[in-house]
């Protein structure tokens, strides 16, 4: 009994086995603690990698935007159709090609890190989508925006569009015309009344173009003006401070030139020649007075390759030996439509291929719905009539009614003409000097009176944006200066067999137009000159 008393009183030993107890308890716990912190290291380390993923993500963003700045051809983005047995003619960035990936952007080989930018244009909103999707490590973030070029106010000056007298058809010259500041572009032809010798055409031309051979024509009235686009090299302009400089870009890299003589030498170097021109896809070729509009098709070329240009003028030289030149005349270029060559080139991104000469500027359409709803503001388009609207007007206005639809105060002033299939005669009250932007639609517009602006004639298929729609009357969409004075950029739509997209008529005065607000907002033009301002319309991070 003594000794069992003895036993339970005993405590020798309970030290260790407490002590053990507690060493258990405490790696357990520790263990414990380990593992969360352990955990909650990992969470923050992977924070911290999709916190990087995302600024990748957000950085291709950035880059995108720049591209889009750095001057955009929409079709380059838009996964065109363009043979079916071709690749896609769209860039590395579009996301039909797959985007562009862009690797180490912090410059730090211990992670690694990208990020793939992909744009795509959409044409039913305009606007352009990018997604860009960064890694950092094992971690992915992807973004999601939305960018719109934004709109250029009319008015802002000699910054927006480009000086032109352009047609999709042919350009008719009858009888003296004075130009001055501003040359003739044509996918077609040039014909010039009056020069119609097979055999003396081209020297005829240029001693035309130079007044020294009145015996044999008059047409042309000597420039009195260098040509606002200078040497039509629209990448590196010759003289920035005088030349039409804004959105230059290589549109066209061949310089004209012209071989110049020193009086006291007699020595023979070629210079930029920088006044106005005439160049055509087709041919300039000459016409009998008094006949129809006619084509080029059967007859000669008169272009020399230095005042003009044309398909034949890349292999043409002419012996002017006679006029006291003994380097032979012409600078062998081919004018041609860019982007037409094999491959499509860029027009605004490949140099011209040597031995070309081509457009010194972006070739937009302009949208007559959009021109409308400027002439119509602040009415809508359901809303806009000609009884509600100064701007807006179905038919032939009449001198009093032109006196309402322009003004002599307002250059940037839109006034949107529907001539319903008919004649639109521009005879303004004479005394004043109107100005402003005149549409016309489905009208052959001719100028009685002197005007200074900008002049669209367009015609197609109105019935959208409620005009009239003459879609397949060539005749409609056309210009023609009946002998008056046009301080113009002028964009003639139309044109056919019988009718020139562009015509002079005898004593008709071309002038260059100063500080034109030729708008390139995307909403008035296809294929606009590419904006440099990017609005962002949206913004999301795409989770997975």
């Amino acid at each position: 009994m003594r000794t069992a008393r003895r036993l339970v009183k005993d405590e020798a030993g309970m030290t260790m086995g407490l002590a053990v107890i507690m060493i258990l308890l405490l790696g357990v716990m520790g263990a414990g603690l380990l593992t969360f912190v352990s955990r909650d290291l990992n969470v923050v380390i992977e924070e911290n990698r999709g916190q990087r993923a995302f600024e990748v993500a957000d950085a291709g963003i950035g880059a995108a935007k720049r591209q889009l700045a750095s001057g955009v051809d929409t079709t380059k983005y838009d996964d065109p159709v363009v043979n079916p047995l071709a690749p896609v003619n769209d860039i590395q960035w579009s996301a039909a090609a797959g985007g562009l990936t862009l690797n180490d952007l912090d410059g730090d080989a211990t992670t690694t890190d990208s990020v793939n930018v992909k744009i795509k244009y959409r044409s039913d909103t305009e606007d352009f989508l990018v997604v860009s999707e960064g890694d950092y490590g094992s971690a992915k973030r992807k973004i999601e925006a939305i960018f719109k070029g934004e709109e250029v106010p009319a008015g802002e000056g000699e910054n927006i569009g480009h000086p032109l007298y352009y047609t999709p058809s042919d350009i008719r010259i009858e009888a003296k015309t004075d130009l001055a500041g501003i040359s003739l572009f044509s996918e077609r032809d040039i014909l010039i009344e009056g020069i119609t010798n097979p055999t003396t055409g081209t020297l005829d031309f240029v001693r035309d173009y130079e007044g020294s051979n009145k015996a044999v024509t008059d047409t042309i009235a000597s420039p009195a003006k260098g040509d606002a686009l200078c040497d039509w090299n629209s990448a590196t302009p010759s003289d920035p401070q005088h030349c039409f400089v804004d959105s230059t870009g290589n549109w066209n890299t061949t310089p004209r030139k012209i071989i110049a003589k020193n009086k006291q030498t007699g020595q023979e170097t070629l210079v930029n020649f920088d006044t106005p021109g005439f160049a055509a896809e087709g041919k300039i070729c000459g016409f009998t007075p008094g006949t129809a509009k006619g084509t080029c098709s059967t007859s000669p070329s008169i272009a020399d390759g230095v005042y003009g240009y044309d398909s034949t003028t890349g292999a043409k030289v002419i012996n002017r030996t006679a006029d006291g030149y003994t380097t032979p005349w012409g600078n062998n270029l081919k004018f041609v439509a860019k982007e037409d060559l094999t491959p499509p080139l860029d027009p605004n991104e490949d140099a011209n291929p040597s031995g070309t000469i081509t457009y010194p500027f972006p070739r937009p359409t302009p949208k007559a719905k959009g021109f409308k709803e400027q002439a119509c503001l602040p009415l809508t388009l359901a809303a806009c009539t000609p009884v509600l609207s100064n701007d807006y007007f179905v038919g032939n206005p009449s001198e009093t009614q032109w006196a309402t639809l322009l003004s002599s105060s307002e250059p940037d002033r839109i006034a949107f003409v529907d001539g319903n299939g008919g004649d639109v005669v521009f005879d303004a009250p004479g005394g004043t000097q109107y100005k402003g932007i005149l549409v016309v639609w489905c009208g052959h517009l001719r100028q009685v009176q002197s005007f200074k602006g900008i002049i669209l004639s367009l015609y197609g298929d109105g019935s959208s944006f409620g005009s009239s729609n003459c879609t397949g009357n060539d005749d409609l969409g056309t210009y023609i200066n009946t002998g008056t004075v046009c301080q113009c950029w002028v964009y003639a739509q139309g044109g056919s067999a019988t009718r020139a997209g562009i015509t002079f008529g005898p004593s008709s005065t071309i002038r260059f137009l100063p500080s034109g607000a030729f708008s390139f907002d995307e909403d008035l033009f296809d294929n606009p000159a590419p904006p440099t301002t990017f609005k962002l319309q949206g913004w999301r991070e795409l989770y997975e």
